[in-house]
């Protein structure tokens, strides 16, 4: 239970420190890949697995880990001003301007009304960028809880451990996806 512990602790460490947060108990801020993944750790230990395999599962689930939080990361950028704030701003500023009657207040009004449809248009792409996160959020915790899964009928099944290869393959692909998910949010920080 120990080495679950560390492993989680880390992962919430880091998340604290890029995000500036608060110091809260780490059981309140555990994400579910955390979670599933500190319920593998627990698994593991109590299974009887080969050492290599072992390793493996602590590779598999600190990758899991470290792909978290790049996304998390990456979902904390791409959310800067929320699509709804900025329709907000420009159907106020739509409003001002059919009640403006002074020219120069109108050409100010016209400018800015200007400036934030374009941000409109970058709200919009980073709320894409930020749905593609959070589904590739879903996918690695279910790729955790997978693994937990997996882990749990290996303990009740020793017999079954030819399955792990299908896990690692899973979580292999997470991994791929997740990298491909943060540069496309990189090109959309970059137009933002």
């Amino acid at each position: 239970m120990g080495a679950a512990t560390a492993l989680v602790a880390v992962g919430v460490a880091a998340r604290r420190r890029r995000f500036r947060e608060p110091i809260a108990p780490v059981e309140a801020e555990r994400t579910r890949v955390q979670s599933t993944a500190k319920e593998a750790l627990a698994l593991l230990e109590r299974a009887n697995l080969p050492e290599d395999l072992a390793k493996e599962v602590v590779s598999q689930l600190r990758r899991l880990l470290l792909d978290e939080e790049r996304l998390l990361s990456a979902r904390h950028e791409v959310r800067a001003a929320s699509l709804a704030d900025v329709e907000r701003e420009r159907d106020d500023l739509r409003r001002q301007l059919d009640a403006a009657s002074d020219p120069a207040v109108r050409d100010a009004l016209q400018t800015s009304l200007k400036i934030c449809e374009s941000r409109l248009t970058g709200a919009r792409e980073r709320s894409v960028a930020a749905q593609r996160t959070d589904a590739q959020l879903q996918m690695l915790a279910q790729a955790a809880s997978g693994m937990r899964d997996s882990l749990a009928r290996l303990q009740q099944a020793p017999e079954a451990l030819g399955e792990y290869g299908h896990l690692r393959q899973s979580v292999e692909l997470a991994h791929r996806h997740s990298l491909a998910l943060e540069q496309a949010a990189e090109e959309v920080r970059t137009l933002a």
